[in-house]
């Protein structure tokens, strides 16, 4: 009897333990189990297949193959971050196949990227991720033309007196390129993407990094491009400090004017439109001429003229320094033609200028030379310091630092949040494929 009440006692004790450990989700060996989510793979609006996967888990991505296309990584939904070689599964997550039409010459070393030179027409897509820093002065020569995609990958360490990754882009097409590293020290034009680009289109695109344009004459200096004409700039940002210097030397025509311009995006841009860009860097122009010198700094562009900038903002330290004149504003320093500033935000701390005839300082222009001029529904924080000029019309509405930290401050000037931009509470907006 005593046998048989002391099986039961055991029985029912060990049944009570099972029980406890399954309550607290438990296994035999004590671990947590982990909540398993599922990632799904499409073509399209085909599902492929799918894989249950714990949080935390690192997912192996394979490449797809696909007659008349290149295949270009994975995106969750169809848009944002590129995904190549892995991902870390947060949750239930649908991972869509990214195809680019035509057959694409693939780039997975500086060799090959540098031979771009050779065919400045042809469609490139990144494979790898590339170091220059064994490239002691890097330069692409000639127009390009082509498309270049960089395809989730990023370009380090890349240091040139001559050029950006491009020297010149002429109706060519950039998009998804990451630069990491720059350090620019280039002539009359510098920018991170290109020096110069007309015709063209950038979208997707950053540069992190120290960019500097010196001259005798006139000095273009910009995150993504030096002189932009007629040309897209989309959902791109940079991160490092712009400069842009120009000096005048006695051995120059006495009666010749010096120029600088300097901008978190691109230092000049004359017709086309910067959208959904930021910076984050600290602008300066500089000039030392006492009379015929003109110093331009802007947070998105240091002039704009026949252009369009629209739901963008800088971040950084503004300033411009001239013998003569000098410029400073924090989305761009001057506004010519029939130019327009939309939906923009100056989120900077300080904006200044110094000269020894004229300074123009404004939270959001300048400098405005042109009755068609548009300003609306631009934005600019009550922290910036700064002498500003003509505040009613240049200067937008105030909104306090803490304003600019939360999503509806944006969402009330019609940024997008649904595909374009994300943000979390007490940071700025930063971009859905970051």
């Amino acid at each position: 009897m005593r046998k048989t009440v002391l099986l039961v006692i055991v029985c029912l004790f060990t049944f009570l333990v099972a029980c406890d450990g399954m309550s607290n989700g438990s296994d035999g060996d004590g671990d947590s189990e982990k909540e398993a989510y599922t990632v799904s793979f499409f073509d399209g609006d085909i599902l492929i297949s799918s894989q249950s996967a714990n949080i935390g888990s690192v997912v192996i991505l394979e490449s797809r193959i696909k007659s008349g296309f290149t295949f270009g990584g994975w995106q969750i939904n169809g848009f944002g971050k590129i995904y190549n070689n892995s991902f870390i599964v947060t949750g239930n997550v649908e991972l869509h196949a990214r195809w680019l039409e035509g057959d694409w010459i693939k780039i997975s070393a500086h060799t090959e990227l540098y031979n771009i030179s050779n065919d400045l027409s042809a469609k490139y897509i990144l494979v790898a991720d590339i170091n220059l820093s064994d490239i002691a002065n890097w330069e692409l020569t000639g127009n390009f033309t082509g498309e270049f995609d960089g395809n989730g990958y990023k370009i380090i360490n890349l240091k040139s007196n001559r050029s950006g990754l491009f020297g010149n882009v002429s109706g060519g097409i950039i998009s998804n390129v990451a630069l990491e590293n720059v350090n620019l020290n280039c002539g009359s034009s510098a920018g991170g993407i290109a020096n110069q680009v007309s015709g063209g289109i950038i979208t997707n695109s950053y540069t992190a990094g120290n960019i500097n344009a010196s001259s005798n004459s006139t000095a273009y200096s910009g995150g993504i491009a030096g002189y932009v004409d007629n040309s897209k700039i989309i959902n791109s940002y940079c991160s490092g400090n712009i400069n842009a210097s120009s000096t005048y030397s006695p051995s120059s025509d006495f009666f010749s004017s010096v120029y600088a311009y300097s901008g978190g995006i691109v230092g000049y841009i004359s017709g086309g439109e910067i959208t959904n860009s930021y910076s984050t860097g600290n602008i300066s122009a500089y000039t030392n001429r006492h009379a015929l010198s003109y110093a331009y700094s802007g947070g998105i562009a240091g002039r704009m003229s026949e252009n369009i900038i629209r739901n963008s903002y800088s971040a950084g330290d503004i300033t411009s320094s001239s013998g003569n004149s000098s410029v400073s504003g924090g989305i761009t320093g001057r506004m010519s033609g029939n130019s327009a500033i939309i939906n923009c935000v100056a989120a900077n701390s300080v904006i200044s200028g110094t000269s020894g005839y004229i300074t123009n300082i404004g939270r959001i222009v300048a400098s405005i030379d042109s009755y068609s001029a548009l300003l609306f529904d631009n934005l600019a924080s009550d922290i910036i310091t700064g002498s500003f000029t003509d505040r009613l019309y240049n200067d937008g509405t105030t909104v306090s630092q803490a304003e600019l930290e939360i999503p509806s401050t944006y969402t009330g000037i019609n940024w997008n949040f649904a595909d374009v931009w994300k943000m979390s509470v007490g940071n700025y907006p930063i971009f859905q494929w970051q």
